[in-house]
């Protein structure tokens, strides 16, 4: 199924170079890495996304981008993120999740920029293109992990929306397109607990938790709040067997 996102526009990039003509009518989208809208993943996995400029007529171009990733599910975590060529990851002029460590987890206190609405799931992306010219296709890739402690069932939408689209000062008229739809299916074992997902809950997978305390890592963390500690331990425990 086909959605298109409605969310309020916020406007927040600038940047610095001459205007030039461009036609209206582009898309912003956000698909799996492959362009499908629909994935299925298993509590703990790791999945890829696209982001994409659609249905822009041929000469689109502009020197900035700046996007918010939304979730419609909090707690999901960023792992890694990517420009495609003209734009660059980690020169001086990507202003991407600036002031964040990666990974992180998106909940609303995650947001960045000014003028957010503090209940939306998010993070922004933004980047400076100084030299050439970016048309349609790819413009950045991520990858995102569900917490091992999300249940089978959930199904959440990611969105990639447009804040503002730039030729020097001048805004373009970029619209949010496709979403991609998420359902979290059963687990190899679907056992809470069962870390090593050989359908049993013992002393393997009590292990493997001890080995994860104190860190954040999705796995151990079963009740998904970012750490591993004595709540997970007793979570496993209670399917001890």
């Amino acid at each position: 199924m086909i959605r298109s996102a409605a969310l309020p526009f916020v406007s927040l990039a600038i940047a610095l170079c001459a205007p030039t003509a461009v036609a209206a009518d582009a898309k912003l989208s956000l698909t799996a890495a492959d362009g499908s809208l629909k994935l299925n993943v298993h509590p703990g996995d790791q999945f890829s996304v696209k982001v994409a400029i659609q249905d822009a007529v041929t000469g689109f171009a502009c020197n900035a981008a700046l996007f918010r990733t939304v979730l419609t599910r909090p707690g999901i975590e960023l792992l890694s993120y990517s420009w495609t060529a003209p734009w660059t990851t980690g020169a001086p002029t990507d202003y991407s999740l600036r002031g964040l460590t990666l990974p992180v987890a998106i909940y609303p206190e995650t947001l960045q920029g000014p003028g957010y609405p503090l209940a939306t799931n998010d993070v922004e992306f933004g980047n400076f293109l100084m030299a050439g010219s970016a048309g349609a296709g790819e413009y950045a890739r991520m990858t995102f992990r569900v917490p091992a402690s999300v249940a089978p069932g959930t199904t959440f939408y990611v969105i990639a929306y447009p804040d503002q689209f730039t030729v020097g000062f001048a805004s373009l008229d970029v619209a949010a397109g496709l979403i991609l739809e998420v359902d979290v299916v059963s687990s190899a074992s679907g056992i809470p607990g069962d870390l090593n997902n050989d359908g049993h809950v013992d002393g393997g997978d009590l292990a493997l938790m001890l080995g994860m305390w104190g860190s954040t890592n999705p796995i151990g963390d079963l009740n998904g709040d970012s750490a591993v500690n004595g709540i997970d331990l007793g979570l496993l425990l209670s399917h001890w067997g």
